[in-house]
């Protein structure tokens, strides 16, 4: 089938084993308990004995003296507590900072927050550990001068950033662990090597952590050569690898990744190393698995038995992912070695889920329940021990010895314990005297790449019964898991609510998981014009019709409208509004019905929008599905408000004998004009709230995108919505012009540029008759400030989707960026290569990052501002434009400028360029006022570790949206209501608790109760 929509075929995804484990994840966590202990009774363990290994490990571990740095400080300050949280980011922090003066600041600020005081004297064990409690505990009392407190402060900050490192990794760079690595193995102590690094931003990025890799195996083969009896081990972690690492860019990333991994195999294969494949999100196990079958598919990895592969049991499908594995080694004749942990990703996959609407979570929310998942994949294991040899990687004493209780049991010894580099020595020493082989996972790589590795750790532990900081707090160890599933009385976290459910009093819009391969076979199914057995034309055809033509190339006819002509627009007009009084007499519960009917056809007709967003819009499928669940979102929210407001009158206050009742009713007809960038949502959030307000609306879309609009209206009608109380009228600027100016308009919503919004403003003030409420939404000059302290990867990653994302045709993209001076060097060039690696191309491919620019006369728009920046500013990078771009489509490649002022800036720029201006601390201040003087007042973002910073900078920016850490972009219906101030727009705010209150009138009524007798007065006296 020659599908519209092009995308990444898996070879292996139609598998029934494959099939079977996509059904796992998305079963009930309380179906998945009810296995889970049925298979851990199964199990037959004896308690006793478990809790017999338990207090003999304790008791070892009591009698070892010798605590680790690491551990010493995690009994001093726990993970659990803030102190320790405090401690942790500092680690990940301080050798991140561009020098003392911003590591200070950082570090002052971790003690004000931190109660040190509340920690045990006798666990610091060295005179080191004993001065850096002595400042944590003191330094905000110390009487001495600010000069000479800073500059010992900076001096011991050296010392701390340095021990920190040092805790959780062997060595900055391969070079210098070679010989700290020969002294572990020369002790006969196996080692897993992990080269430290996080997602790769772009292919620079990739490409040198791919040349690391091969290094580390070099390393290794050397120590391999040197002690033949060892089996070192390199751990590689795919995302490090290459930027597009996901399953919807596997047309063009899959033979590049794969090319990378299997040269890393060859290499490994050829110097007898071992080579274990780390897990990641669960979003990146479809594209994983693929290419882990094609590497055991391939005849020049035959006869390389020492691949290793990563099981997370907190997934919900771990048992059955075991399982394939097995059935892949019997069907390939190779062997695998499964290393099985936890799960590091946990938040990650909550906050996901909950994100796109999915209707379950693929982990368990209920540590107990990874606990018992852990034992059941430990026992699949064991059944596949001839194809799978098992390596447990854990630090809980409890799960620890529940483990060698199961193989004890059944006189089997084949299996290996692993630990955290810095961690759990004593537990390894124990371990050994049992008989039983160990691993140490060492990190390699400097302070700066820590912060992915730590809060992986902490994550992890979370899943598994506090495991990180379990070991150092042994009284409150337990196993008896069942026990506390029964104490529960429930199988499932009602404190983390599944998706649909998320809020609560509303439903959430569904969605869709781009890494599943269903959901895109299902797609690949679908042919255009997808939109039978609907019709797109809601009035008579004329002879004036409107050609629509697809931005990304403009020789492909979407679809045709009717114009109307001037006697048909006061028609629609005139008839509209003589329903108005009609419709705002409706009872609200009719009218939310209707609009929630609305919401579920808009998901049933998905496709059909997926194929009208990116052939009329020019949006990526990723950004029209998101679309598409925001104008549900709409429909829910609002309806849900409606109900608040108009379910009844609101009673007020006031002396005995009168009764005040606040009513509110509609205003009467409505205008609607949507833009072209969210020709879906908008437009559908603007009549919607009308509609559930009791007022009818006459709808104008964009002239670009009217088939979008136009099927959403015969969507509503179909969902109950009277023809009379809603009507759309396509075509230009002009027709909105009639439209707003007709006698019988109450009420006009606006999105679009503030110069039309002003325009509007001007056309009612001069209408003779009652005044017109106009609510407006316009653009901004969005600014980002990224400071000294942020973090650097997180920001790229911010900077790009904010400014770049639907090719920065949004109103809340990033306009222009300001970077502190001490780390602009590094972050243009991560930034730089994040951008070159951005796809440009045809928005129905689904590889692609950015689309097409919506029209000719805004191409040359933003070539005209191109020309202007390289003229006065420098030119850093530009995104190249893929060979999937029309010749006959509005493309244009995303660009990054340097520019010496903000004078350079003094409108919006709406489209993929981003100037930049770094800045020294001191001028922050006065920058941002010459930003704000701009007047508008849109999004604002901020990259800081700072609290102070953040509480500074959000209480003086004059924005209507302030985003931290994060994107600019998306704004969430309910939890983060849209809308700006000053140039930006009226208000109030799209998606939060005030909008619908501009489409009322309030009405009061007062009766004096009195006058006729009130039976309350009777009981004045209490009787």
């Amino acid at each position: 089938m020659n599908s519209y929509f092009q995308f990444y075929t898996s070879a292996y995804a139609s598998k029934t084993r494959r099939k079977k484990m996509r059904q796992l994840a998305a079963w009930p966590e309380s179906k998945r308990a009810t296995e889970l202990i049925y298979s851990f009774q199964k199990l037959d363990l004896s308690v006793p004995e478990i809790n017999n290994r338990l207090n003999s490990m304790l008791k070892s571990i009591g009698l070892h003296q010798k605590r680790s740095l690491a551990e010493a400080l995690t009994k001093a300050y726990p993970l659990n507590r803030n102190e320790g949280l405090l401690l942790l980011r500092l680690a990940e922090a301080l050798p991140r900072m561009p020098n003392d003066e911003t590591a200070l600041l950082l570090f002052k600020e971790a003690i004000r927050k931190g109660n040190w005081q509340n920690t045990d004297r006798n666990q610091w064990t060295s005179f080191l550990l004993s001065t850096l409690k002595f400042l944590l505990t003191h330094w905000p009392s110390l009487i001495l001068p600010s000069f000479l407190t800073d500059a010992v402060l900076k001096t011991f900050l050296r010392i701390v950033t340095k021990l920190l490192v040092n805790i959780f990794v062997l060595a900055p760079d391969i070079e210098s662990s070679r010989e700290k690595l020969l002294g572990l193995v020369a002790k006969g102590i196996p080692i897993s090597l992990d080269l430290l690094g996080e997602d790769a931003l772009g292919s620079r990025d990739g490409i040198r952590h791919w040349e690391n890799c091969h290094k580390v195996i070099e390393l290794l083969g050397m120590i391999k050569a040197s002690f033949p009896q060892s089996d070192p081990e390199i751990s590689v972690k795919l995302s490090a690898l290459d930027s597009k690492y996901e399953l919807p860019y596997g047309r063009i990333s899959f033979e590049r990744i794969y090319s990378k991994l299997k040269s890393l195999c060859l290499s490994a294969f050829e110097k007898d190393i071992s080579l274990c494949i780390d897990a990641e999100q669960y979003f990146r196990l479809e594209f994983t698995l693929d290419l882990l079958e094609s590497l055991l598919s391939d005849r020049d990895l035959e006869g390389y038995n020492k691949l290793g592969f990563v099981v997370q049991s907190y997934l919900k499908n771990s048992e059955s992912l075991i399982d394939y594995l097995g059935e892949l080694c019997k069907e390939k004749k190779r062997k695998l070695s499964i290393r099985l942990v936890k799960g590091a990703y946990w938040d990650h996959e909550i906050i996901r889920s909950q994100s796109l609407g999915l209707g379950y979570y693929p982990v368990y929310t209920l540590k107990e329940l990874t606990e018992l998942s852990y034992m059941a994949c430990v026992n699949k294991l064991y059944e596949q021990r001839e194809l799978l040899s098992t390596r447990i990687a854990t630090h809980n004493p409890a799960t620890i010895a529940a483990v060698l209780e199961f193989y004890i049991s059944r006189k089997e010894n084949r299996i290996e314990f692993q630990r955290l580099y810095g961690l759990g020595e004593a537990v390894e020493n124990w371990l050994k005297g049992q008989g039983f082989p160990t691993r140490v996972y060492i990190p390699i790589g400097t302070g700066k790449e820590l912060f992915g590795y730590l809060a992986r750790r902490l994550i992890e532990n979370g899943a598994g019964l506090d495991a990180f900081v379990a070991p150092f707090d042994f009284d409150k160890l337990y196993w008896d898991l069942l026990q506390k599933l029964q104490k529960r009385g429930h199988l499932e976290n009602t404190k983390i609510p599944l998706p649909p459910l998320l809020y609560r009093d509303r439903e959430n819009a569904p969605g869709c998981d781009l890494s599943n391969p269903e959901v895109w076979e299902e797609l690949g199914r679908r042919e255009p014009p997808f939109l039978s057995p609907l019709q797109l034309f809601s009035h008579n055809a004329t002879t004036s019709r409107l050609r629509v033509l697809s931005p990304a190339n403009s020789k492909e006819v979407v679809g045709e409208v009717p114009l109307p002509s001037d006697a048909e627009i006061e028609k629609v007009l005139s008839h509209t509004a003589s329903f108005a009084l009609e419709w705002d007499r409706l009872p609200v519960e009719q009218r939310v019905e209707m609009v929630r009917r609305l919401a579920k056809e808009i998901w049933e007709y998905k496709h059909d929008f997926l194929y009208l967003l990116c052939a009329e819009a020019g949006k990526t499928i990723p950004n029209a599905l998101a679309e598409i669940r925001e104008a549900i979102d709409f429909c829910y929210y609002y309806s849900k408000e409606a109900l608040r407001l108009f379910s009844k009158p609101i009673l007020l206050p006031g002396p005995m004998g009168e009764e005040n009742k606040l009513h509110y009713h509609g205003r009467g007809l409505w205008v609607c004009i949507s833009p072209w960038n969210f020709p879906l949502s908008i437009f559908l959030g603007q009549l919607v709230a009308a509609l559930l307000t009791g007022n009818v609306v006459v709808a104008k879309p964009a002239e670009e995108t009217p088939l979008i609009a136009l099927l959403a209206t015969e969507l509503a009608y179909k969902a109950g919505i009277p023809k009379e109380a809603l009507s759309v009228v396509a075509g230009n600027g002009q027709i909105g012009q009639k439209l707003i100016l007709h006698p019988s308009v109450r009420g006009v919503a606006f999105t679009g540029s503030f110069e039309t919004a002003k325009q509007i403003a001007r056309c009612l003030s001069q209408k003779e008759g009652p005044i017109v409420p106009l609510i407006a939404e316009t653009g901004g000059i969005n600014g980002m400030v990224v400071d000294a302290t942020a973090a650097i990867e997180r920001a790229v990653k911010d900077i790009i989707y904010s400014a770049f994302n639907h090719a920065g045709q949004r109103c809340s993209s990033l306009r222009v960026l300001l970077v502190q001076k001490e780390i602009s060097k590094q972050l243009l060039s991560l930034l730089s290569d994040a951008l070159e690696d951005m796809f440009v191309g045809d928005p129905r491919y689904s590889e692609t990052d950015v689309g097409p620019i919506i029209s000719p006369s805004q191409l040359e728009t933003l070539n005209q501002f191109s020309h202007f920046f390289r003229s006065h500013g420098h030119l850093l990078t530009q995104a190249p434009i893929g060979k999937t771009a029309s010749a006959y489509g509005y493309y244009f490649a995303p660009q990054l400028f340097e520019i010496p002022s903000l004078d350079l800036i003094d409108r919006e720029i709406f489209g993929p360029i981003l100037p930049v201006l770094s800045f020294s601390k001191e001028e922050l201040r006065s920058l941002l006022q010459k930003l704000y003087q701009k007047g508008y007042g849109l999004t604002m973002g901020l990259q800081t570790r700072l609290d102070s910073e953040i509480e500074r900078l959000s209480s003086e920016a004059p924005v209507g949206n302030f985003y931290v850490n994060r994107s600019m972009i998306g704004a969430t219906v309910e939890s983060q209501p849209f809308g700006g101030e000053g140039l930006s727009g009226t208000g109030p705010k799209a998606g939060g608790p005030n909008y619908l209150l501009r489409f009322v009138h309030e009405r009061l009524t007062t009766i004096n109760t009195a006058a006729l007798g009130d039976p309350s007065l009777y009981f004045l006296d209490g009787s």
